[in-house]
């Protein structure tokens, strides 16, 4: 390789070409001022602004063009007065994020698989179920609420489109290959059925020893379009306000303090945060997160 003007970049070039590979066939490649060149195959890679561009695919071109996207607008967070509501029962603002969010939306009809359920879940009485709905809970452990037992890190035991709406609230989180359980999710709905999903992300610990992530809202869109879902709606929830009210909450839910002594803070919390949200057009919110409700549709339908 002929020396180059500038020596540090004559080096740098120097050490590529002592460990350079071809993408294609893993060949070395031979480097020179204006392009790598594969020994075996004879594929090229040229230099983009001073830089060997070695992932110059079209692939990489869709992500690169990712990075340059402006991020969408995000969904409305849940009315105040249904988080405050859930708030005064006990649970979380985390959790009460996620209640109202439930209780928010269109009634599901049909046949209703509630994956990871348990035997009575908090935000059961905020699910909005129409007349003639069938809600079946499934869950790893057998129980008197439960309709049938599944393994999560294997085929579901459904049959294909056979499920107009599928949960699974707080239960990606424990599964260590996730994108298995999002493939059967998407083949056991009916063309046009919802899945609702619900992560946490600045959260505890939980379910030990068998938590094994956080997913970012990039992470999520780009697992659920893998799986086969058509549409995506992800809603981060949280702000700076809330991420520090449920800190705070943490430790005095640990002492027993009365619920009603700490609902001006979560009130506050939130009007904080819906405050930031429109001063700052959702930025806050998409980096202080408390956790996101996905919903998620399968092809077909209207």
């Amino acid at each position: 390789m002929p020396d180059h003007p500038d020596p540090a970049v004559g080096a740098r070039r120097a050490a590529l070409e002592g460990i350079a590979a071809c993408t294609a066939c893993a060949a070395p490649l031979r480097v020179d001022d204006q392009a790598a060149t594969c020994a075996a195959c004879g594929a090229t890679y040229a230099f983009r602004e001073g830089t060997l561009d070695l992932a110059g695919t079209a692939d990489t071109a869709r992500e690169r063009e990712r990075y340059r996207q402006p991020p969408a607008d995000l969904p409305p967070m849940p009315a105040r007065g249904l988080v405050l509501r859930e708030y005064l029962r006990g649970h979380t603002l985390r959790r009460c994020l996620m209640h109202a969010e439930l209780a928010s939306r269109a009634a599901f009809h049909g046949t209703v698989l509630d994956l990871g359920a348990g035997e009575e879940p908090t935000y059961r009485g905020c699910l909005p179920l129409a007349e003639g709905a069938q809600l079946l809970p499934v869950d790893l452990f057998p129980g008197p609420a439960v309709a049938a037992t599944a393994d999560f890190s294997g085929p579901l035991p459904f049959r294909s489109a056979s499920a107009e709406a599928v949960l699974a609230l707080n239960l990606l989180e424990h599964l260590y290959e996730p994108q298995l359980l999002l493939r059967e999710t998407a083949r056991v709905l009916r063309p046009g059925g919802v899945l609702w999903l619900y992560v946490p992300f600045l959260s505890l610990l939980h379910g030990w020893p068998l938590d094994f992530f956080r997913y970012t809202e990039h992470a999520l869109s780009r697992m659920l379009a893998e799986a086969g879902f058509r549409e995506v709606c992800i809603s981060p929830h949280g702000g700076v306000a809330s991420l520090l009210h449920s800190t705070w909450d943490s430790v005095a839910k640990a002492s027993l303090l009365p619920r009603l002594a700490l609902l001006p803070g979560a009130w506050l919390a939130l009007t904080l945060d819906g405050l930031a949200e429109r001063v700052t057009r959702s930025r806050l919110r998409r980096r202080a997160v408390l956790g996101y409700f996905v919903e998620a549709w399968a092809p077909g339908g209207e």
